[in-house]
């Protein structure tokens, strides 16, 4: 048999492994997994008619009809389900179209808290850079006032203050997308549920962007602060005790 890999993950098999299936009438029959394929949206078992009988000692009865409608329109599927369900042999239709509605609808949903959150930790990293920086300035105030009485331009008192920022935020970012494939693949775990998988794979773009915008904060961040340093007083800062 072939599982989809959210079932395969779900029962701890893989390729070679021994499965044991229970059918519509709950005779139970022992199956090898011969691969695993993807799929995201509920879970299935492929197997061949020859196996199924082998593995439950009868032959297959099919419950379902598979089809494909010649217009695909809201009405032709109206029409085509009020005439299905008067008959007493069916229990159910079932439109691929609208079981792709419900999942770009929750696609939808998914989307717009993944936007919350991308934005929320933006706006954390932007508070934590200024903040980190600000105490880094105001615990060095005598330090940077000396450097400007020895005749340092403002550009290079900025400079020697604001690339250990730079730095730190090179590493800090690195460090930042090394931790958060983890993150990225124990989130998308837990919010998964049984009959759903969500990709597991990260596109090469979404470091660049992140690496990017990291950047952008703490340059944002550096020339806001490098106003604060122009207008440090030099007299003052020398009067300060150690």
């Amino acid at each position: 048999v072939v599982l989809s890999e959210k079932l395969a993950s779900l029962l701890g098999a893989r390729a070679g492994d021994t499965v044991t299936l229970l059918n519509a009438e709950k005779q139970s029959g022992r199956f090898v997994v011969s691969g695993v394929c993807e799929n995201y949206i509920a879970n299935y078992i492929y197997l061949s008619p020859a196996e199924y009988a082998r593995g439950f000692g009868a032959s297959p009865r099919p419950n379902a009809i598979l089809s494909v409608l010649a217009g695909d329109t809201a009405a032709a599927r109206d029409a085509l389900s009020a005439r299905l369900l008067a008959n007493r042999e069916v229990s159910s239709v079932t439109f691929t179209t609208d079981m792709v509605g419900t999942v770009l609808n929750l696609l939808t949903s998914i989307h717009a808290v993944v936007v919350m959150i991308v934005v929320c930790a933006a706006g954390l990293a932007l508070v934590v850079l200024y903040n980190l920086t600000n105490i880094n300035i105001a615990e060095r105030v005598k330090e940077i006032a000396t450097i400007k009485v020895l005749g340092f331009y403002d550009r290079e008192v900025s400079a020697y203050v604001m690339r250990e920022n730079v730095a730190l935020s090179v590493i800090g970012a690195l460090l930042g997308l090394a931790l958060g494939v983890a993150l990225h693949r124990y989130i998308v775990v837990t919010v998964e549920v049984d009959a759903m998988m969500f990709g597991r794979d990260i596109r090469p773009v979404s470091f660049v962007y992140a690496l990017a915008l990291t950047m952008l904060f703490s340059t944002v961040v550096n020339a806001f602060m490098g106003r604060k340093l122009r207008h440090i007083s030099m007299v003052e800062s020398m009067k300060a005790p150690e």
